[in-house]
């Protein structure tokens, strides 16, 4: 007897990297997803966006969130928050709220954080761990989790990936997704 799917839809709510910054969007992380998978799988990358800025798009969200189908929300946002110096705490506090209004609905969320080579990074590491534990929620901790500068899996901005990254991203994110039964 086939394993029935826990969740039938996904929703990816983040920023340029979901969006799939400069490259097409069949390229990009939720559409690869959405195929390695074989679910619904709804981009809502909005490059530029800060935690704050998700907060101000939960009615965009809601219209994905209000069905009877168990729906799972990958949340990633914070590296613009990072770049832009809005303090750790301030975008603790704002993904609590969005973890806790997905939570609201009776849907999952699940964390994607991040780690890069800068200095100040090791703090918000600790944040998402913190929300993790707090909220009791999967976390998946580096979304750029083995993907190359040297190895040619980025654009020459060193921050976005390329088609090679976001296809890495993608096939990361679906083997934490199984590891974790989510699947």
């Amino acid at each position: 007897m086939a394993k029935e799917r826990l969740y039938v839809k996904m929703v990816c709510f983040g920023d340029s990297i979901t969006e799939g910054y400069m490259v097409s969007r069949e390229a990009s992380y939720p559409t690869l997803l959405s195929r390695l998978l074989g679910v619904n799988c709804v981009n809502l990358g909005v490059s530029g966006d800060t935690s704050y800025d998700a907060l101000k798009r939960l009615g965009e969200l809601n219209e994905h969130l209000s069905t009877d189908e168990q729906v799972l929300v990958l949340i990633e946002f914070g590296i613009n928050d990072f770049f832009m110096a809005i303090p750790a705490k301030a975008c603790e506090t704002n993904l609590e709220k969005i973890i806790g209004h997905i939570h609201s609905t009776g849907h999952r969320p699940v964390l994607l954080g991040f780690n890069m080579d800068y200095p100040g990074v090791p703090e918000w590491i600790k944040l998402y761990r913190r929300l993790s534990e707090k909220c009791n929620i999967p976390l998946y901790p580096n979304i750029f989790e083995g993907l190359s500068k040297r190895g040619g899996d980025f654009l020459p901005d060193g921050l976005h990936p390329n088609e090679s990254g976001y296809s890495k991203i993608a096939s990361g994110v679906c083997n934490f997704l199984l590891k974790k039964n989510l699947f």
